[in-house]
């Protein structure tokens, strides 16, 4: 069992305080925001406002300790303020609050400040301990505050469900006081907090219990190592008979080999730590694994090709930003390991603590990177983009504006501002593709719908010069009109899909998250709908850019359905 390193015991009564001051902090906020005060719709001050009330009180909750309190709060602190710095950058780049898209933004800057404050916790925490910084002490403190952090919710979520139980067994006795008082903020906000607080309490002091889940999941993965590193080899050779264009006509190829890589490296540190003359394994099933991650480098190679060639064809994105930056970081822990396995055969774990610490802070430092004006992928992939643009590879017509305006932030805002008025008089159509992918839908007022006249104006023709019925467009447009008509683009493609000689007309609905198709037939002079399964597009803003370059193909079913009376038999397209 492995022996807890905090030296010193945990201040308990200064956590509890700190955890109830996190509470306040979360409701002055939550009050601000549910009435649409200071700070609502002005991230550049929101942001670092919840930074700070979430994630300075969690650090000093999971490092304080009696005595060294101002030591771990100056690391902490140092920390926060670059934290504070990024978020008050990602706000700004949120700003007018009103007008720039938020979710995608938002939820980069949630994961990379995870991912950045889970990092840095370690390292503030080995730095307090007084130990040697080796990747074997780290190994421990990330396993260790996941798993604090982890039941110290679970704890919480378990409280507040016996508050609700409580709460209801007295209303049945006609006592509503603590059903009433459970759903007051000032109430709630708090007292979870103080709970998520006493949690980290508890199985902080439970070190030796949560060091021995951490090493249980250790022996697990033990086992799963040599069946990936099999799987990873098996589909390694498997490749050149396959070829590598059967990969990349997935859309997903790159991905899944990063992927792939990301679970090897995993599993390979989670198992090895910095003590080289102990082998987890035999020697020959050891030497067989540093073999297989020898290979690693070939895998970032061969999902090189993949990305460059979807850069090529495509530009940046902030999708591919973010592949390249895993491929990079991957790539370097591939050479990094190769490089320890040629200097030292069987004893290359001597080389693994020094590449995974160092590895370690390139990927905090990345993490704050990326939501500074240093690194925004946001501002790389719009200036991409608009060099397509200007230099002619992309039409006026395929310009992604929907793209623009939900991913990159407020210089795509800026950007399309720009494009409308430059485009103002030349160019009608595109100006109301513009306006169509800036519209916001605000919940608090009553959404205006569009009339059938802008409605049909709003309809991208595949062929461009169809005629659409008007009984048809009628229809639709009565159908659509039961809902919010909260869609981004519309789309009409002609075509006759049972061969009969009469049109059937598809329209299709697309949104950031969800596209939905309807085809339409007339039967006895009245348009009927009926719903469309589709497979899911690789990204849902290539759909206006496949139609162009592609059009519509009409694929014959290879089987017909088989009818018994009144059941119906399809065969599956899918074993």
């Amino acid at each position: 069992m492995l022996e807890a390193p905090e030296k010193g015991s945990i201040p308990k009564l200064l956590l509890l305080v700190i955890a109830f001051i996190q509470g306040l902090m979360l409701l002055a906020i939550y009050r601000a925001l549910d009435n649409h005060s200071w700070p609502w719709q002005q991230p550049v001050y929101l942001y670092p406002l919840l930074s700070f009330a979430v994630v300075t009180p969690i650090l000093c909750l999971l490092s304080f300790v009696q005595g060294q309190i101002l030591h771990y709060a100056k690391w902490i602190g140092i920390f926060t303020v670059c934290l504070l710095l990024v978020a008050g950058y990602t706000g700004w780049q949120l700003e007018p609050g009103d007008k720039v898209e938020s979710s995608s933004i938002g939820f980069i800057f949630i994961w990379t400040s995870v991912i950045a404050s889970f990092k840095a916790l370690m390292y503030i925490q080995q730095r307090g301990s007084g130990q040697a910084i080796s990747y074997s002490a780290l190994f421990r403190y990330s396993w260790r505050n996941f798993l604090v952090l982890a039941l110290s919710l679970l704890f919480t979520l378990i409280f507040w469900g016996i508050l609700y139980l409580c709460g209801a067994l007295f209303k049945v006795i006609n006592i509503d006081f603590i059903a009433t008082l459970i759903k007051h903020d000032w109430f709630y906000i708090p007292v979870l907090t103080l709970a998520h607080g006493f949690g980290v309490l508890i199985f902080r002091n439970l070190a030796n219990i949560i060091d021995t889940i951490a090493k249980i999941l250790q022996v697990l993965m033990k086992f799963l190592l040599p069946a990936l590193l099999l799987i990873a080899i098996a589909f390694l050779a498997a490749l050149p008979f396959t070829g590598l264009q059967t990969l990349w006509g997935t859309g997903k190829g790159s991905m899944l080999i990063l992927w792939l890589q990301v679970l090897v490296l995993f599993f390979v540190n989670a198992v090895y730590q910095d003590e080289s003359h102990i082998f987890p394994y035999p020697r020959l099933i050891h030497r067989a694994i540093y073999c297989g991650i020898a290979l690693l480098p070939i895998y970032s190679i061969i999902a090189s090709f993949g990305l460059y060639a979807r850069i090529e064809q495509y530009g940046l994105s902030v999708e591919r930003c973010w592949a390249l930056l895993l491929w990079a970081l991957l790539f370097l822990f591939a050479l990094g390991y190769l490089w320890g396995i040629v200097r030292k055969q069987d004893q290359w774990v001597e080389k693994l603590s020094r590449v995974n610490i160092t590895m370690g802070l390139i990927v905090l430092a990345l993490m704050v990177l990326v939501n500074s004006p240093i690194l925004d992928f946001r501002k790389i992939s719009l200036a991409s983009q608009m060099h397509r643009f200007d230099s002619g590879v992309t039409t006026i017509t395929n310009l992604d504006v929907n793209y623009i305006d939900k991913h990159l932030g407020r210089n795509g805002y800026l950007t399309l501002e720009s494009l409308k008025i430059k485009y103002a008089s030349s160019n009608p159509e595109f100006i109301k593709r513009i306006d169509s992918a800036m519209k916001r839908y605000d919940s608090s007022q009553k959404s205006t719908k569009p009339t059938l006249q802008e409605f049909t104006q709003l309809i991208t023709k595949s062929p461009d010069e169809l005629q659409i019925p008007e009984l048809l467009l009628s229809s639709i447009y009565a159908k659509e009109n039961e809902y919010s008509l909260n869609f981004d683009q519309l789309y009409m493609i002609q075509t006759d899909l049972n061969g009969d000689g009469a049109a059937e007309y598809v329209f299709l609905k697309t949104n950031e998250n969800w596209w939905i198709a309807t085809m339409w037939v007339l039967v006895n002079d009245k348009w009927i709908s009926r719903n469309m399964n589709h497979t899911q597009l690789r990204n849902q803003h290539d759909f206006g850019r496949l139609l162009k370059e592609h059009g519509v193909e009409i694929i014959k079913s290879e089987w017909q359905r088989l009818k018994i009376g009144d059941i119906t038999f399809t065969v599956s397209e899918h074993e």
